[in-house]
């Protein structure tokens, strides 16, 4: 005849073994806790530096698989749109900072209706630049004037 286990006759702690008391634990819980917040604060932004890493680089993989293109744009191409421009917001003419914005004139947002195909979005001739105001004022609308 086989007995049943159950978690009473499963494991029978030794009974010279001591219990801490309620007391004891808590003390200890509350010295874990502390370490714990205390390597947090000492290692929290290198900890969320490489969770954001680890995060674009499965996200790069996804969009990858998808067949979606990037934003990113060549410096060689940014250069060629800033001599083109003559180094000038294309829509207010007013000199371009260093922090100057890359347009998409069809926005990359709607790149599914894109008429060159998807793929293409970041082709030269779908590109400008701006200067951060304008580029904000443009956001992602489609009119006559970002046809120009």
């Amino acid at each position: 005849m086989k007995t049943e286990l159950t978690p009473s006759n499963y494991y029978d702690p030794p009974t010279n073994q001591k219990t801490k008391s309620d007391k004891e634990f808590e003390k200890e819980l509350e010295k874990a806790r502390k370490k714990g917040e205390e390597w947090a604060r000492e290692n929290g932004r290198i900890l969320r530096e490489n969770i954001k890493m680890i995060a674009r680089e499965e996200a790069k993989k996804e969009i990858k698989k998808l067949g979606i293109p990037s934003r990113y744009i060549s410096p060689i191409i940014k250069s060629k749109l800033f001599r083109k421009q003559k180094g000038k917001c294309a829509v207010c003419k007013q000199e371009l900072e260093k922090n100057f914005h890359i347009d998409h004139i069809f926005p990359y947002s709607k790149k599914f209706e894109y008429k060159n195909g998807t793929n293409n979005i970041n082709e030269e001739r779908n590109l400008r630049l701006l200067c951060k105001e304008c580029n904000w004022v443009k956001g992602n609308n489609l009119t006559e004037d970002n046809l120009k």
